[in-house]
């Protein structure tokens, strides 16, 4: 292979497929990639140049444009994160800029060197030259588009969401071109040896290319478990911001009732408003609590629990002695465990009589070095048979059983063991509780304090 060969066939597939990705970029208003996915590009960049060699050097004439259009098409789908359909069009785009650009300069230039185009061709030196005149121009058009700063095809968005089709379906067409091309390669009298160095060379470059992904998928995913976090963090603020509204509603009402019986003045004024404040006093306390738990999120969610105990005259008991920052555990997944155990006990006081005091109580302590967790109410007793299955999958104790129904302690306790940890539960007359060990952080003796008792304790 001579120097002008080379450059022909394999330098400027390069340059090819880096003008093919940025005028993507360029067009989509994804300039940003040079900077934040400067390794996708670049992987672009050599994976097509590689492919592109291969094709040209092993496929019939005829099919190997072709299948470098499709291969580029799936490529575009992974690296530049567009959806099948706007690869596509992404794609035919650059097509239709490659060819505006490079037939005026063909005839232009075959005007002005006084050359027929079929001879330009066969030179490698005139060819040579005139690629780059092509490639020159390509790349002015190319760095207009981006000094624009706009998006100029608002349709080619991202979608990350058909990245892992797309791989696979990336994965079946190399497949299928090598296999349905290997009698053509072995009779084509060019080396084996560089067939083969480009087969294992495309399988690498797919290797590293699915780890990219799979890494990226993983990020998304942790970004997505942040946002739901947050999303019902936000939500029982929300609660909370409703409860002050209603009662700064309710308390204009009270203020102007202790007004009226100031205004009224009988000879027992003073008593009895000092009686009302009291008592209004007390309900503004029971209404709204704030928890120490080691967990800001937990936290939120004991207080809307707490507002919707007392708005259920429920006896809600707080008291995490051990905190919650002394064990390892997804957030997330710590509000799904709570939030699910907690709602079934107040379903469970609900169906005391009205005359029964309703009382679910939360606590937290270290024993032989475990974190335990207990969640119990005084509800109705859970009859063995039922204990032996209430984690199973589908069952359910409630009547009128919906599909969503047998799920939420079966998911409890797989997120449980998820986070290495493990739940066990018992029922009497008296009381059922909700059991959850979880391993301890490593810390020194004395530092477990019980000082937030009385800041945890629902009198």
């Amino acid at each position: 292979m001579n120097v002008y060969t080379l450059l022909n066939e394999v330098v400027f597939a390069a340059v090819e497929a880096l003008i093919i990705m940025l005028l993507v970029l360029a067009i989509s208003n994804k300039g940003h990639y040079l900077k934040d996915a400067k390794h996708k590009v670049a992987f672009f960049v050599v994976f097509y140049t590689i492919f592109s060699y291969y094709t040209t050097s092993y496929v019939p004439v005829g099919y190997h444009t072709v299948l470098i259009m499709i291969f580029a098409v799936i490529n575009l789908t992974l690296t530049a994160e567009l959806s099948f359909g706007n690869a596509i069009m992404g794609f035919a785009i650059v097509m239709a800029f490659m060819i505006v650009t490079e037939f005026p300069i063909v005839f232009i230039f075959s005007a002005v060197s006084g050359v027929n185009i079929s001879d330009i061709i066969t030179n490698p030196q005139l060819k040579l030259l005139l690629t780059i005149t092509v490639k020159a121009v390509q790349f002015s058009g190319i760095a207009l588009l981006f000094r624009s700063g706009k998006s100029h095809i608002k349709f080619l968005s991202s979608s990350k969401e058909n990245v892992i089709a797309a791989y696979i379906v990336f994965g079946v067409c190399l497949m299928g071109i090598f296999v349905s091309n290997i009698n053509y390669a072995v009779n084509s009298g060019e080396s084996m040896f560089i067939y083969e160095l480009l087969l294992f060379a495309i399988f690498i470059l797919y290797i590293i290319l699915g780890f990219i992904i799979i890494k990226e998928k993983e990020q998304l995913l942790r970004i997505q478990h942040k946002y739901k976090l947050q999303e019902a963090y936000v939500n029982n603020i929300e609660t909370l911001l409703n409860v002050v509204r209603r009662e700064k509603h309710d308390f204009s009402n009270h203020i102007n009732t202790i007004s009226a019986m100031c205004i009224l003045n009988k000879p027992d004024a003073v008593d009895r408003i000092k009686t009302y404040i009291d008592r209004l006093t007390c309900n503004l306390q029971s209404s709204y609590h704030y928890y120490n738990t080691g967990n800001d999120y937990v936290d939120g969610l004991l207080a809307v629990k707490s507002n919707f105990a007392f708005d259920h005259n429920i006896h809600l008991e707080v008291d995490f002695e051990a905190l919650l920052d002394q064990v390892t555990i997804d957030s997330f997944d710590l509000i799904s465990i709570m939030g699910n155990i907690i709602d079934n006990a107040f379903e469970a006081v609900l169906l005391n009589p009205e005359h029964e005091k309703k009382i679910v109580s939360i606590t937290s302590y270290i024993e032989e070095g475990n974190y335990y967790l207990s969640i119990s109410n005084n509800g109705p007793m859970i009859p063995q048979d039922h204990l032996d299955m209430i984690f199973s999958n589908g069952f359910s104790t409630k009547e009128n059983n919906k599909d969503d129904h047998g799920l939420g302690l079966f998911i409890v306790k797989q997120l449980i063991q998820k986070n290495q940890g493990d739940v066990r539960v018992s029922s009497s007359e008296e009381e059922t509780e909700f059991s959850i060990k979880f391993d301890r952080w490593k810390i020194k003796d004395g530092e477990i304090s019980a000082t937030n008792y009385q800041l945890n304790t629902n009198q």
